[in-house]
């Protein structure tokens, strides 16, 4: 019987391939992770930002402030609030009317721009009009991020 033919140095033949071959695999496995996570960061670093971050909803006088400055903005405006308990807490209705010639698109930008700077959201937007089709309207409602705190109702006669 022939004597057995032993491999030259540490690991080698058919056996230090398969485990190179696996070493190499791995480690390309790890730098693709790698570049994959970074990219992650860098594209979407202000989403993770802010998932770590702890909102801080905004306090009802900077949020009445921005508000009000938008309707400054809007243009001619007639503004008449009034307040109502929702639960526990006071809900503030504007019905603000919007000169004839003016925009309801540009009237709930500057509105939603003033909300979201503040630090609040718009909740929902519903565009009506009314039985006889004489008024439109949008009610914008305005959220703190917790909680509903106002309502803005957007009217403008057609005649």
């Amino acid at each position: 019987m022939p004597p057995r033919r032993q491999s030259g140095g540490k690991g080698g033949g058919r056996r230090g391939r398969t485990k190179l071959i696996a070493k190499v695999l791995a480690a390309a496995a790890v730098i693709v992770l790698a570049v994959v996570a970074a990219n992650y960061v860098y594209f979407y670093r202000a989403e993770i930002r802010h998932f770590f971050s702890t909102p801080r909803p905004p306090d009802a006088v900077t949020l009445d402030k921005a508000i009000e400055a938008a309707y400054a903005k809007i243009g001619p405006v007639k503004v008449s609030t009034t307040s109502l308990a929702a639960g526990t807490q006071q809900v503030r209705h504007d019905r603000v009317v919007i000169g004839k010639k003016a925009s309801f698109l540009r009237a709930n930008y500057e509105i939603t721009c003033a909300v979201e700077k503040a630090g609040g959201r718009i909740a929902s937007g519903v565009e009506s009009t009314d039985d006889e089709g004489r008024a439109t309207s949008v009610t914008l409602t305005v959220s703190d991020g917790q909680a509903v705190v106002r309502e803005i109702r957007l009217e403008r006669s057609k005649r």
